[in-house]
């Protein structure tokens, strides 16, 4: 009875070391639920900017200068002179004809001539191009300027139109506007005025002639 007794106790004793054991255990494991666990975010700082400012280019706007001989106009620039008179050595006079297109308060001239001067000026003066230009003279003409040198010119009358240079055309036709300005610039009377058109060719140091011509217009101004 007494081994009965004390084998029941040695049974107690193992039953409460295992407990106690168990106990242990289960504190040291952590409890897992289902829920993730919560994250504090933290605050995001963003760099501050200062106020956007938006710059708008103009691109500048191009206009093609379309220069009117009728309403701007200014006095022509003059030739460099004395000038020599190629026509004067023998050259072929280089404007074949003038025609008055249009009358009244201005006039219109179509001019035909051959302004291809190629090659004709020496290298010392610049460039052996040519330059040419129209210069268009109120009752104008030529005039020798010196005794001693019969190449050498100058123009009388009131230059009223002068072209920019000119293309190279051999049978060029181009147009000149004379506006009412320019007339009365010219002191010019209302009637019949006579127009010196002269093609030169410019130079460094006077200016050549290649061409002569002269027309009569109607001048009739607006009152």
């Amino acid at each position: 009875m007494g081994e009965v007794l004390r084998a029941v106790g040695v049974v107690c004793v193992v039953l409460l070391a295992g407990c106690v054991g168990f106990g242990a255990n289960s504190e040291s494991t952590p409890t897992t639920t289902g829920e993730s666990p919560t994250t504090t975010a933290q605050p995001t700082t963003e760099p501050t900017s200062g106020p956007t400012t938006e710059t708008t280019t103009t691109q500048p706007t191009t206009e093609t200068a379309t220069q009117s001989t009728t309403e701007a106009w200014s006095t022509p620039q003059p030739p460099n002179k004395p000038f020599e008179n190629k026509l004067e050595e023998g050259v072929t006079n280089h404007i074949e004809s003038v025609e008055v297109r249009d009358s009244g308060e201005s006039v219109e001239l179509r001019i035909a001539a051959n302004t291809s001067l190629r090659n004709i000026d020496p290298p010392e003066h610049g460039t052996v191009r040519g330059e040419p230009f129209f210069l268009v003279y109120a009752n104008g003409s030529l005039t020798n300027e010196s005794r001693y040198d019969p190449r050498f010119y100058i123009a009388t009358g009131s230059p009223v139109q002068r072209s920019s240079e000119l293309r190279f055309e051999q049978n060029g036709t181009f147009t000149l506007t004379v506006p009412q300005a320019a007339f009365e610039a010219a002191d010019t009377e209302a009637g019949e005025v006579e127009l010196l058109v002269v093609l030169f060719d410019k130079d460094s140091q006077w200016d050549d002639v290649y061409g002569t011509a002269t027309v009569n217009a109607t001048y009739t101004p607006d009152e």
